[in-house]
């Protein structure tokens, strides 16, 4: 990859450069708390997240995921 193309895909960064600063700033300030800021990083993801895709992220597993499936099925149906 050309120099170039390199240094435009650091302007990807930017969002999550932003949102560290603004974490690591408040704390360093004193402005927040550390559970503050932690708060502050949570939203500013939340809000970047929903600024970039234009949907809130769900966190419903599909019916087919591995969690949805009971681990000890067969330990707990089979008899000794």
């Amino acid at each position: 990859m050309p120099w170039a193309g390199r240094l435009r895909s650091l302007a990807n960064l930017a969002p999550a450069l932003v949102l560290m600063m603004l974490v690591l700033g408040t704390i360093y300030t004193g402005v927040a708390t550390l559970t503050e800021s932690a708060a502050i990083g949570a939203l500013g993801s939340f809000a970047g997240h929903h600024h970039q895709t234009g949907s809130i992220p769900s966190h419903k597993p599909s019916p087919d995921h591995p969690w949805r499936k009971p681990l000890l099925t067969k330990s707990l149906t089979t008899k000794y």
